[in-house]
Order: structure tokens, then C-alpha cells, then sequence
């Protein structure tokens, strides 16, 4: 999920009817889905499909497990 509009290098924005439950409880909507490019260290950037863009979100979130449900090995490293 992505709060921030620039971020995403396509957006179809379109009702998707669903709702986000925030920590303070508090309700957002998805607003569009689209793909955003992450910048890896040292390779080509990797770019996400059917990300959501939920207006009033103030942090980016990625699920780790939907991107090893795409097929990708996740790997946190130092640095």
C-alpha cells in the first residue's frame, strides 16, 4: 500500500471497495491500484504490480509475504 501518488509509475484509479483499518482504528479507503519501481542496492529496480494507493496513508507499506507469493526471495541485509 502506498499513501503518495508520485510514487507509483502507473495508476488505474478506481473504487477497489476495500477498506484499511489503521492502528488508531481509524478507517481509509483504497483509492487505485498501480505499480511502483523499488530501488535495490545493486540491481535494476523491482517493479511491483496491483499495489494499492490509499489516500491519507503516511507510510508505505509492503508485504513481505505477498512479494514471496509473487516468487521473489526476500533477503535483509546490513547496509
Amino acid at each position: 500500500m502506498m499513501g503518495v501518488r508520485e510514487h507509483f509509475i502507473d495508476l488505474v484509479v478506481r473504487d477497489i471497495d476495500q477498506e484499511v483499518v489503521l492502528g488508531d482504528e481509524s478507517v481509509i479507503r483504497g483509492v487505485g491500484v498501480g505499480i511502483v519501481s523499488l530501488q535495490r542496492k545493486s540491481q535494476t529496480p523491482l517493479k511491483v504490480t496491483e499495489v494499492m494507493h490509499v489516500l491519507g496513508l503516511k507510510k508505505n507499506l509492503i508485504s513481505i509475504s505477498a512479494i514471496e507469493d509473487r516468487g521473489y526471495v526476500v533477503v535483509f541485509r546490513d547496509g
